[in-house]
């Protein structure tokens, strides 16, 4: 909850066009009007707003010890739940996840298995959008360019891929997205997804962010040198399917 809270924030901040450093947050103790500190959330918040590189202040009115609120300001995050890796059979796990949701763990274990891959979209905006502030690449009204749009790499099919939640989540930071395939039916695109995907290669450094989203051969013998050409100087690489080597991106799942 302390994490969706602070992207809801940030997403607010972007789409108004303001900017995301120096907020500030008010308020700690666990419930209202009282100094108790024990199994507080807050803190949940505002660790995962100096993700953002936001610089948090935290004020209690409540006469709850100083002390005990900067111990409480030491907690380490808890263990990130980071999402497994590649996204691109979400409807394949549909078709075998049994509709009665009370016939055991293994049951949960699939419907969890799910939720992971029905927020895999939105956890590549986010960790793009976290590698951008943490860069100083300013977000609002920046672009983007997400490479691939097919359901998998080297053919046109389009039936469930999951690049568009990508491109969903992206929009919602108030970032300008432009998707280049050279293997789809721009025709479909639209049709399917309402999706106007660029004709031919974008201008080189066009770009504060680009985003491997599928392995096509074409994308993969450019190499990261070739992809970053489309980028600013200062931009972000991220590889979502993990084919180019670790040190040439910023980024990957």
């Amino acid at each position: 909850m302390g994490a969706h809270v602070a992207e809801t924030v940030v997403k607010f901040m972007l789409q108004n066009g303001i900017g995301v450093c120096n907020s500030r947050i008010l308020g700690f103790a666990f419930k209202e009007n009282c100094p108790d500190l024990r199994n507080t959330r807050v803190i949940e918040i505002i660790l995962a707003l100096r993700e953002h590189t936001i610089a948090v202040d935290c004020r209690t009115r409540s006469h709850a010890p100083r002390g005990s609120v900067a111990g409480a300001l030491r907690v380490p995050a808890t263990k990130s739940t980071r999402p497994a890796s590649h996204a691109s059979c979400g409807a394949e796990r549909r078709a075998y996840t049994p509709t009665r949701t009370n016939v055991g763990n293994e049951n949960a274990l699939i419907l969890a298995g799910r939720r992971i891959n029905d927020r895999m979209g939105a956890h590549v905006a986010e960790t793009v959008v976290k590698l951008m502030l943490n860069n100083s690449i300013g977000v609002c009204n920046s672009r983007v360019l997400v490479l691939g749009f097919a359901f998998k790499e080297n053919c046109p099919d389009l039936r469930n891929t999951r690049v568009i939640d990508i491109i969903q989540a992206l929009r919602e930071y108030n970032i300008a997205v432009d998707c280049y395939d050279p293997w789809i039916d721009r025709t479909e695109a639209k049709q399917e997804y309402g999706l106007d995907c660029l004709p031919e290669a974008p201008a080189p450094g066009s770009y504060d962010a680009v985003i491997l989203a599928v392995a096509h051969r074409d994308f993969i013998a450019m190499g990261a040198t070739g992809i970053r050409n489309w980028a600013k100087p200062t931009s972000i690489l991220y590889d979502v399917k993990s084919v180019l080597p670790v040190g040439s991106v910023d980024g990957r799942l």
